[in-house]
């Protein structure tokens, strides 16, 4: 009785902290402040676990990312995440667990990864989760920093901080860390400085070791994604217009200027009440940001593509294909079409499966994009590709292959001009060339990470039946796609 007495006040006590961190939230003139000093509490309220891992049971890991946001890249990403750790550790040995805006994961990927929506407040859902599991896995690519969202960069943080101030399992798998407000950069430094920070490029990694984290070498996991077959793709196209011969240009807008996203509660009570606000909603508190001047540049954007689209059309004698990788990407899909001639085919990525819509990408004769994952799902296919530059994505992936006069700005008053020229200069076998090399390069690399996952998984889970393989790339990598194997032979 004394002991269910205790809980109860426990319990209770727990009640009260969590309604004054929500009446804190919603009161603040920082939402996003607000937030990451709860997950900092959480954090430091985070205890060492007593139960070891064992040969007994399953690891049960824990991916802190941005799932259920209809995001492609994120999902092809993840979706090798688990795959080549299913594939170090045996099938039969971990399982997934994965935090989510919705209450489901996407069929054709992921499909083993049980779904854990976030329908309680931040903090308490990613403590919780954390808790209930052996490790964590940070997966989002744009992990550590600030262009899209502090608050996305310190639930990762958080989680990471949590497991290892717990004693468990804490690896950023692909990171991209990059330019941070002092606020985030401060926080990142705290609570990731405990985890394995394997970083997808060598920028990342200085900035990653400029604040303090344990890092090492990385690449993208996306690059060995599998998919559709040509044939399924084209017949996906025919069913969309596609005469079946016509050269294909595909364009992946998106708007650049509206991030980052923030927390608001006023607005959110507002929209929930009038309405107002709903075109700038992410989702629950979150919000894109707003302004004449954003206003101003998008439309100018969107001009200057849909220029360049009706260019190519007509000088290509072309198809065009307009693509969303992420469901918010829909707005910026409409807004180009309705500038655009004719009546151009749009396709949502998250309508589709994922493999689906990297066969596309692979179908196209050139392919535009503000979305980094659309460049890295369409090179495997040596597609000419021009990447309209929003942060240092872009020009990290394409000045790395010293393929920098594929890069353009999307606040550039010549970008359609600029896109036009470039598309029609490219050259078919430079392009397969630079591909070639970096997805090469990509592969080594992920085989890298993963010695340098079993590394992590020895030192922090002695006990756990790690299975015993040559320390080179190529036996820390699963089986590669056809694709991807006849590319680098």
């Amino acid at each position: 009785m004394e002991a269910l007495v205790r809980r109860q006040t426990d319990e209770e006590e727990s009640l009260v902290a969590l309604s004054k961190e929500i009446l804190e939230f919603a009161a603040s003139s920082d939402p996003d402040q607000t937030l990451m000093k709860h997950i900092a509490a959480a954090a430091a309220a985070a205890v060492q676990r007593s139960d070891e891992i064992g040969a007994d049971r399953p690891i049960n890991l824990l991916l802190a990312g941005y799932f259920g946001a209809g995001n492609v890249g994120s999902d092809m990403r993840a979706n090798e995440i688990v795959r080549q750790i299913s594939y170090l550790l045996g099938d039969d040995m971990v399982t997934y667990s994965a935090l989510a805006l919705t209450d489901r994961m996407p069929s054709d990927v992921l499909g083993a990864v049980k779904c854990l929506p976030v329908d309680d407040y931040v903090p308490k859902a990613l403590s919780r989760a954390v808790f209930d599991h052996d490790g964590v896995i940070a997966c989002e690519g744009s992990m550590f920093k600030s262009k899209f969202s502090n608050v996305l960069s310190a639930v990762m943080a958080g989680a990471l901080g949590i497991a290892s101030r717990s004693g468990k399992l804490s690896i950023g798998y692909g990171a991209e860390v990059a330019a941070m407000d002092n606020s985030l950069s401060s926080f990142v430094s705290e609570h990731a400085s405990g985890a394995l920070i394997m970083c997808r490029n060598e920028a990342s990694r200085r900035a990653a070791d400029a604040i303090g984290l344990r890092a090492t070498p990385g690449a993208d996991t996306a690059w060995t994604f599998d998919a559709a077959p040509k044939e399924k793709a084209a017949a996906m196209l025919r069913k969309l217009g596609w005469n079946g011969s016509d050269e294909i240009v595909t364009i992946c807008p998106s708007n650049p200027f509206w991030w980052p996203v923030r927390a608001n509660p006023v607005m959110a009570l507002e929209m929930q009440k009038t309405g107002r606000h709903r075109e700038l909603s992410y989702g629950s508190v979150f919000f894109h940001a707003e302004s004449d001047e954003i206003a101003g540049k998008y439309n100018r954007y969107i001009q200057n593509l849909a220029f360049a689209m009706n260019e190519l059309r007509r000088r290509m004698n072309a198809f065009p294909l307009l693509v969303g990788m992420e469901r918010v990407d829909e707005v910026a899909c409409r807004d180009l079409a309705e500038r655009m001639d004719g009546d151009p085919v749009i396709l949502m990525g998250y309508q589709h499966p994922v493999r689906d819509v990297v066969g596309l990408l692979r179908l196209s004769s050139v392919l535009i994009s503000s979305r980094f994952h659309a460049l890295v799902g369409a090179m495997p296919g040596c597609v000419r590709s021009i990447g309209i530059a929003i942060d240092e994505r872009v020009q990290n992936l394409l000045g790395d292959a010293d393929q920098s006069g594929r890069i353009v700005a999307p606040d550039d008053d010549a970008l359609g001009d600029k896109i036009i020229e470039i598309a029609l200069a490219m050259d078919a076998d430079d392009v397969a060339r630079a591909s070639a090399k970096t997805v090469g390069d990509a592969v080594v690399s992920i085989g890298e990470m993963g010695i340098a996952f079993t590394d992590e998984i020895i030192k922090t889970c002695p006990d756990f039946p790690v299975p015993s393989r040559p320390r080179t790339w190529e036996s820390h990598i699963p089986p590669l796609p056809h694709a991807i194997s006849e590319l680098l032979n």
